[in-house]
């Protein structure tokens, strides 16, 4: 054979060689990436599994925490209120302020990792004004306490002052941020 036809022949083997190569490469890179693709497939919707119960989990925290908070709102005016009922409900009262507040304190302490800093200074400034309304008037209602019902109607008044400027700026903000992280407008 002359020398052109072995270039010839040469060029085809190899030509062919190189093409098998190179789909037999192309299939295995294919194969490879399709096995990547699946893992990244995996990983993202194990990530939005537990992103999804993540939320559900902050949500209900959300929804419970709030609820907490209105109650002892309610509970707490309802026991400074100085048109309260008789001295003998006065106690059952401040049982249940107490106890609601401490619901929603608590409630709050054990779930406090899942709100934002913001948040968190809300519901502090929010139990201060609690305390320090339910004490003032515990030691208005002091058994040796010489309160008059002119004293319980002031710290009625400087009460609602307090929860009319305060509390209702506090609520709205953390209504706000509440909203905001649940997506809601």
């Amino acid at each position: 054979m002359s020398e052109f036809w072995i270039n010839i022949l040469v060029t085809l083997v190899v030509g062919t060689l190189l093409f098998y190569w190179q789909e037999h490469v192309k299939k295995k890179l294919e194969r490879e990436s399709s096995e990547i693709q699946a893992d990244l497939d995996k990983l993202v919707n194990e990530n939005n599994v537990r992103f999804s119960q993540a939320y559900s989990i902050r949500t209900a925290a959300m929804r419970d925490l709030y609820k907490k908070l209105v109650q002892a709102e309610y509970d707490i005016s309802k026991y400074i209120n100085p048109h309260r009922p008789a001295k003998d409900d006065r106690g059952k009262l401040e049982l249940i302020s107490r106890t609601s507040n401490n619901d929603f304190y608590h409630f709050f302490r054990q779930n406090e990792i899942l709100f934002d800093s913001d948040v968190c200074c809300l519901i502090e400034s929010i139990q201060k004004v609690f305390v320090n309304r339910v004490i003032e008037i515990q030691f208005l209602d002091a058994p040796n306490s010489e309160t008059t019902k002119i004293d319980r109607v002031k710290n009625w008044k400087d009460y609602e002052e307090d929860f009319s400027k305060v509390l209702p700026q506090i609520k709205e903000k953390l209504k706000s941020s509440f909203r905001s992280e649940l997506g809601i407008k």
